[in-house]
Parts: structure tokens; C-alpha cells; sequence
């Protein structure tokens, strides 16, 4: 798992694999965003992370996110680890396709693509936050990622579950450079509020070679009126030295959110690394005019902050 996890840099990373000087490290990050039409600078959102390792088998982690307007208990968990494999208990971020903060985050595109903040249906999110246990490991080439989890831990500050009403697999394995996988999520009884049964399939492929990197997912919910489908193909281009610090950046999406009609988007942008600590973006987003999607059409500009302890 280590040698997959570090050889394409994303995918999963999981805590226990990195090696730390102390028992207590971590990262604060802000980001500061320039919103289309919007004049100055404001907040976009705070994230902190701290990880705790009184041993190599044992690792608590805390994470929260804010926003100018709301406060999220992000992943919080206990990871008891063995050799390749780790369980997780606590608050976590669904193990259903490209989900990591990594993927959310670090790809150098200042929002998400739209399918990853949709619903499956009309009722559960695609990107959400659950209270539940998961257990991760890699069987020769397949790497294994299974939860149950508590679907309606998600709007809460929860870490112990109340209920196990839903799961999620997750499948990936690697030929060459190229990572791909899917991922299943629904329920598994049916004691979860108004008895829904919104299910969820993802297809993901990644691509990862020195300065260039290349992600694709594909996400459909099942079992709900409406339900939501959608994909994005996206990049990256890393400059070769003495410019290597700039890159530039390219997707293109299109998705159908809980029965609306297609919203079809595209976003090229560059992504300016200062020092170790301290990235600039600046992107333009341009397509269909759905108001779904208004808020973050045209140049949109943002610095990411990020002081590790």
C-alpha cells in the first residue's frame, strides 16, 4: 500500500504509511479567494488537521474545516494499524471514488467538480462526511476499501456512530502509471430515516508521470426520482526547470444534478507554487448557464496557505 499510495502521490495516503519526528505534528491551511464579479478578497475556508502517534500501530487524528459561515467536523478517527493494512474507527470522509482531501484540495482547481458536491438523488450527498469504521488493505495488486457507516452522522459534530445503515467498496489497482478503480455505496438495512435507498457507483482512473497528471471519474446515483450522473476529465502541467514552480491546469465536466438539465463546464487556469508553503491560482470557468453553477463562471483567483506544525 505504501507503494502505491507514494508512487502516484494521491489516490490514498494514509496516515500510517508517513513517517513522523514526533508524537504530535499537523498542518493549518486558509485559503483566501477572489470571487467572479466580486471585488477584494475574502475567506474561503480554514482546515487543520493534527495527528497524534503515541506508537507505530497506533494514530488519532482531528480535522476541522470552517467557512465564513459554517463549521465542519471534518475526518476525526482512531487508525489502528498491522503490517499493510489499517482499520479505522470515527468520523470519516466516505471511501467512494475520488473522495481523499487530497483529491479535494491539491489538484490545483479552486472549486470541486460539480458532481462531487451533488446528490446521489435528493436526499444523501456524494461528498459527505460519515460517522462508521473502515478497513483498508492491499491483496496483491487491489488495494480494498470498506465501510459501514451512519448516513445521518453527516450534518453533525459525531464521532460514534448511532447506527449502521449504509456501506461503501472501494476497488483500485495499477498498470504502470495509470491507477483505476470503482466504488459502490448503499444501504445495507433499512432502519435509515424516511427509508430511502439512494445508491451510488463511481469509475476513476488516474494518470501520474513526472510533470503531468491526468484524472477522470464517472458518478451515478440509482434508486431515487431524480438522480444525479455526471463526469469530469481534468489535468495538470508542471513547467521543466528553471520554471517548474508554474503550472497550468485544464478540465472539462458535464453533469445532470437530481434531474436538471446537462450543465456542461470547463475551467483552464495556472497554479503559481511560492516557496513551501504559499500557492496562487487564478481560473476561468466558462460553459452553460444553468444558475446551478453561476456563482463560480468566469476568473476566479485564490491563495492557499499552508503551515505544517
Amino acid at each position: 500500500m505504501k507503494g502505491l499510495a507514494l508512487r502516484f502521490g494521491l489516490v490514498l495516503l494514509p496516515a500510517c504509511v508517513l513517517a513522523q519526528d514526533s508524537i504530535v505534528s499537523g498542518t493549518h491551511e486558509s485559503q483566501y479567494v477572489s470571487e467572479p464579479g466580486a471585488h477584494g478578497v475574502v475567506e474561503g475556508y480554514n482546515w487543520t488537521q493534527v495527528f497524534i502517534d503515541p506508537n507505530p500501530t497506533l494514530r488519532f487524528v482531528y480535522t476541522q474545516l470552517s467557512t465564513p459561515t459554517k463549521f465542519y467536523q471534518d475526518e476525526t478517527y482512531l487508525q489502528i494499524t498491522k503490517d499493510q493494512r489499517f482499520l479505522r474507527i470515527g468520523r470519516l470522509r466516505t471511501a467512494f471514488g475520488l473522495s481523499d482531501w487530497t483529491e479535494v484540495a491539491y489538484r490545483g482547481f479552486i472549486y470541486q467538480p460539480i458532481i462531487r458536491y451533488s446528490k446521489f438523488g435528493t436526499d444523501i450527498y456524494i461528498g459527505r462526511l460519515e460517522t462508521g469504521i473502515q478497513y483498508s488493505d492491499l491483496v496483491g495488486k487491489i488495494q480494498i476499501d470498506a465501510s459501514i457507516v451512519d448516513p445521518e452522522s453527516t450534518y453533525t459534530r459525531k464521532i460514534i456512530p448511532n447506527q449502521f445503515s449504509y456501506g461503501s467498496l472501494k476497488l483500485q489497482t495499477w498498470t504502470g502509471k495509470v491507477v483505476y478503480g470503482a466504488s459502490i455505496y448503499g444501504p445495507i438495512n433499512n432502519i435509515y430515516a424516511d427509508d430511502t435507498k439512494e445508491k451510488g457507483l463511481s469509475v476513476h482512473a488516474l494518470y501520474n508521470e513526472n510533470r503531468l497528471k491526468l484524472r477522470a471519474e464517472y458518478i451515478k446515483g440509482f434508486d431515487s426520482t431524480p438522480s444525479s450522473n455526471g463526469w469530469y476529465v481534468d489535468g495538470a502541467y508542471r513547467l521543466p526547470r528553471p520554471w517548474h514552480r508554474t503550472e497550468f491546469v485544464a478540465r472539462t465536466q458535464s453533469a445532470s444534478l437530481s434531474g436538471s438539465s446537462r450543465i456542461n463546464l470547463q475551467t483552464v487556469g495556472v497554479r503559481q507554487f511560492i516557496g513551501e508553503n504559499f500557492q496562487l491560482t487564478i481560473g476561468n470557468t466558462f460553459g452553460s448557464s444553468s444558475p446551478m453553477v453561476a456563482w463560480q463562471k468566469g476568473w476566479t483567483g485564490a491563495l492557499l496557505v499552508q503551515i505544517p506544525f
